[in-house]
């Protein structure tokens, strides 16, 4: 079975390391599950449907752009049919 792990870190321990070609000082932690605290939730129930899609839409698309910036860094000398074609599995989990 796969590790669960993202793709940039190296090891088990919570060693410093590099996250999209930038190096941080903070230690890696394994994956969380965040909630919603209750205001937010109240806020989000006053919105209706439609702009609350409106608001996944836009951070799906900040999601698109922040990881066409880094593969585009980080592979100069990929197509743009290749980049898209990454960002699209990265997008979709690996997905066919």
């Amino acid at each position: 079975m796969g590790s669960t792990r993202p793709a940039y870190r190296a090891s088990n321990d919570h060693s410093i390391g590099r996250v999209h070609g930038y190096t941080h000082d903070m230690p890696l932690r394994d994956p969380v599950i965040e909630t919603i605290d209750d205001q937010t939730a109240e806020i989000l129930r006053l919105r209706g449907p439609a702009e609350r899609l409106e608001m996944a839409f836009g951070m799906w698309r900040s999601a698109r752009e922040i990881i066409t910036s880094i593969l585009v860094a980080e592979h100069p000398d990929w197509s743009e049919d290749e980049v898209a074609s990454e960002v699209a599995r990265r997008l979709s989990h690996g997905a066919r």
